[in-house]
């Protein structure tokens, strides 16, 4: 499912072994349930990620 929101092979590869790796198909399909555009999604994904990234600097 996360390839409806995400084209390039490198970035779904760093999607699916990160932290939530397990959860982001999961996720990418909920979002597609709700009728979310891939812009959007990709907010939402980028927000999921940053306050990990945050505790870790």
């Amino acid at each position: 499912m996360l390839e409806f929101y995400f084209s390039y092979c490198g970035v779904l590869k760093r999607l699916r072994s990160g932290a939530l790796g397990g959860e982001m198909d999961r996720l990418a399909k909920h979002f597609f349930t709700l009728g979310y555009k891939r812009a959007t999604a990709k907010i939402y994904r980028k927000r999921q990620a940053d306050p990990i990234w945050r505790g870790l600097s």
